[in-house]
């Protein structure tokens, strides 16, 4: 009788001799597996693709791919990188046996073998099998945010860090949108913490649908999510979140019976605007060009600018942001030109410097004049004294 994990293990038989795999299926099925067949290595990639796969038990000698070749392409695939593989081999050389195991292959059986033999070597694989199976499962979890099933903290930090480095390194612009539900408070408070929690269910699923292509995303904490967009510019990100705090204004929250109307604000950081030393800045200013938002009246995207790109008639403050209706191109516009105040300070004074030059040559003249006419007036009264 097959144990209950047996059942949902599938075996792939991978034999060219039809006698020889028949006889395979028929011994792994009454044991209580799943059994799929391939006569050679071609057929079994085109069974792994459509199907999922827990074992693969190979030959060797095979004909249009080996099982050599078969071992070396499962392992170069992803996906695949769980399924255990075990080499029949009729070749008793210790050369070719390392060769298979060096090549990814888990374990190998030599050919005569008994079936008492070759189920065994299968019960270690799927104990092996599940073993593996419950620490990427782990590793997942260790990885994900429980609620939501977003990238949590340690991600999130992870990835801005190796998109920091790669963003000096190939001098492009990294941009970071910092998300916060608006008075999430009031809403565990008036609705409890279940509607709080399908708020931000509903939150991460709408990270998700509306990111940009490449964009990493995730719950840094709390009411707080986050979007890593690598080498994206600055208008990109800000029309990203215009669009993430659109379409969160617009959603349907229905806690009990009643409608409920959430969002959120939003900050962003860029390299485009400020030079930094390590990724931990990107997160701090975007943090703080969020709350500027929600200063501003909450609902609304802001973008982090350094006190040294302002213009003098913003001196006082240190965020921009655009505004529901405002075109991010032209806040694109408007940051450039805001990029440029020592260049503007410098034809400004040199504009100063010619009116000054043009005043005291009118100076020079106006008192030439006057010494001019004093020299006159003296030439008259003694003319008329003579």
């Amino acid at each position: 009788m097959a144990h209950a994990n047996r059942k949902v293990t599938t075996v792939l038989v991978v034999e060219d001799h039809p006698d020889q795999r028949d006889l395979l299926e028929i011994v792994l099925q009454r044991e209580g597996y799943k059994v799929l067949t391939a006569g050679n290595g071609v057929e079994a990639l085109d069974r792994l693709h459509n199907e999922t796969v827990d074992l693969i038990l190979t030959d060797i000698m095979m004909p249009q791919m080996d099982g050599f070749e078969l071992v070396r392409r499962v392992r170069n695939v992803d996906h695949f990188q769980g399924i255990y593989i075990i080499l029949i081999t009729a070749r008793i050389q210790e050369q070719d046996r390392v060769r298979g195991l060096d090549l990814g292959a888990n374990d190998y059986i030599t050919k005569p073998f008994s079936f008492s033999e070759l189920l065994a070597r299968i019960r270690v694989a799927v104990r092996v099998s599940l073993e593996h199976k419950k620490l990427r499962q782990f590793k997942g979890q260790a990885l994900q945010d429980a609620l939501t099933g977003l990238n949590n903290r340690r991600v999130l930090e992870t990835t801005a860090e190796d998109a920091f480095h790669r963003t000096r390194e190939n001098h492009s612009v990294l941009c970071l949108l910092f998300l916060d539900i608006d008075d999430f408070k009031t809403v565990n408070n008036k609705y409890g913490r279940s509607t709080g929690d399908k708020v931000l269910k509903k939150i991460a699923q709408i990270l998700i649908k509306g990111a940009i292509k490449g964009a990493v995303c995730g719950r840094f904490g709390g009411e707080e999510f986050c979007l890593i967009m690598e080498d994206t510019a600055l208008d990109v990100a800000i029309r990203q979140g215009e669009k993430l705090r659109t379409m969160v204004e617009r959603g349907t929250f229905r806690p009990a019976q009643s409608k409920l109307s959430v969002t959120i604000s939003i900050g962003i950081s860029s390299t485009h605007l400020k030079k930094y030393s390590n990724y931990n800045g990107l997160f701090d200013d975007a943090d703080k060009a969020m709350y500027a938002a929600k200063a501003s009246g909450k609902n609304s995207v802001k973008v982090f600018l350094p006190e040294l790109l302002l213009t003098r008639a913003h001196h006082q403050f240190r965020f921009f942001g655009n505004s529901t209706r405002s075109d991010a191109l032209a806040f694109r516009r408007q940051i450039d030109l805001a990029q440029e105040p020592q260049q503007a300070g410098k034809e400004t004074q040199h504009r100063g410097k010619e009116q000054q030059g043009r005043r005291n040559r009118r100076i020079e003249a106006q008192e030439g004049a006057h010494e001019e006419n004093r020299d006159h007036g003296a030439h008259e009264k003694r003319r008329h004294r003579t």
